[in-house]
């Protein structure tokens, strides 16, 4: 099973018109961070970067309302986003905002199971913003909001675009009969990463590595969002750089296995 957002490159304009078409508005949140720190495990500052060609349109979708020169931290974060997913986000006309304030506003109103999360991350005062949303009530396109600083940009930017493809792209392909295969690829695979996840954490509880609170708090969350934080922590551990990439064959074997098989 190849992962799902490859076949898109093949139904390009497709994908695009629908997507425009059909989007219902949907925020999401980017508070967490690689499968080590949704596990607590570690913490700290990921810069994400890769060998992935940054979109054409890309720097000119680019709106920096902050004094400091932010594109090279874009720049050096969409290389380790799949072209694929770039192509998608910027046909139905996205945009990466770069404003603290606006960031702030709009994340802080888009979080998805806000309190799950605080619940989790009880004891952190670290606030990081950075999420997606339609750039307006009645608007299809995307837009991506970044706390303007390079550590937050670097950190943060390729899993919000694992939210957006989870939880905007794959909608659209499950209304599209021309589409459809690729979403059962997707649940399948977001099934499959389920599975390993929590048999990694359950190894990494009974050999001490994971606080016990954490391990009960991570079982408890609403399966859904179970599901929708593996797939993002996995695209970001996954894709991120090397060092995160290789903690997650180490740390999480299983669910390593299972990404890799669908993204090669």
């Amino acid at each position: 099973m190849q992962i799902s957002y490859k076949p898109f490159i093949g139904c390009m304009i497709s994908i695009v018109v629908i997507f425009t078409i059909s989007c219902k508005q949907v925020n999401s949140d980017s508070s967490l961070k690689t499968l080590d720190e949704f596990t607590g495990m570690s913490t700290g500052t990921n810069h994400c970067h890769g060998g992935k060609t940054v979109s054409s349109v890309a720097k000119s979708r680019f709106i920096n309302n902050s004094s400091e020169n932010l594109w090279n931290s874009v720049q050096k974060a969409l290389t380790a986003v799949p072209e694929e997913i770039q192509k998608v986000f910027f046909g139905a006309g996205g945009k990466i905002v770069v404003d603290n304030a606006r960031a702030q506003a709009v994340c802080e109103s888009a979080v998805n199971g806000q309190e799950v999360v605080q619940k989790i991350y009880a004891g952190s005062t670290s606030s990081l913003y950075a999420c997606w949303a339609f750039e307006s009530k009645n608007s299809s396109k995307p837009v991506i909001y970044l706390q303007a600083h390079k550590d937050v940009i670097e950190h943060s930017l390729l899993r919000v675009f694992a939210y957006f493809y989870s939880q905007a792209v794959i909608p659209v392909a499950e209304r599209s009969q021309k589409l459809y295969s690729v979403a059962q690829n997707f649940d399948s695979l977001s099934k499959e990463l389920k599975s390993a996840f929590l048999l990694d954490l359950e190894n990494l509880a009974k050999n001490g590595k994971i606080d016990s609170s954490r391990y009960e708090d991570i079982k408890a969350l609403p399966q859904d969002t179970l599901k929708q934080y593996i797939f993002a922590e996995s695209f970001d551990s996954f894709h991120c750089n090397e060092k995160t990439q290789k903690s997650m064959r180490k740390n999480f074997p299983n669910t390593f296995a299972a990404f890799n098989s669908s993204a090669n």
